[in-house]
């Protein structure tokens, strides 16, 4: 599909996972331009956890997502009693896309994203007429949201230039 509006919603914490070995954030406005291609970016959605304690570099980091013009959706990691951090941010995600999707009724939704959690998400958005991608690594993709997307966006070159870029 060429010229299709699309809305881009961001596992930050998958992708992150997916590019856990590099030795900085990866790029995520060169992410954007990989699942949107040659069609029209209507808008970007990256949902990223913030550190239980204040972490004035994730800060920093989410400000500049912002100034490339990404929306930031960003949650307080909660401290459980093994000491561990928890941040799941799929619920706000997935209502977010069903909200903006039936508001902006873009052509496209793009998920990047390998979580199987969100198939429920993409057949919901597919029952409204937009058609729907999955972008990710191969070896990071879940086969229940491969299988019920449309389209598939593969990160593995977005990934390799990642590392080229370290």
């Amino acid at each position: 599909m060429q010229n299709a509006r699309v809305l881009v919603f961001v596992d930050g914490a998958n992708i992150m996972a997916q590019a856990q070995d590099f030795s900085r954030r990866p790029n995520f406005r060169t992410l954007i331009d990989s699942c949107v291609g040659h069609n029209f970016l209507v808008d970007a959605y990256v949902y990223l956890p913030l550190p239980h304690t204040n972490g004035e570099g994730v800060l920093r980091f989410h400000d500049h997502l912002r100034s490339m013009g990404l929306q930031v959706v960003a949650k307080r990691a909660k401290m459980l009693p093994d000491g561990t951090t928890k941040c799941d941010m799929d619920m706000e995600l997935g209502m977010d896309a069903m909200e903006l999707c039936q508001d902006i009724k873009p052509d496209m939704m793009v998920l990047a994203s390998g979580d199987g959690d969100f198939a429920p998400l993409i057949q919901r958005i597919r029952r409204r007429g937009i058609v729907t991608a999955v972008a990710s690594c191969h070896g990071s993709l879940a086969n229940e949201l491969r299988l019920v997307s449309q389209n598939f966006v593969d990160l593995t070159k977005w990934r390799e230039s990642q590392k080229e870029n370290q």
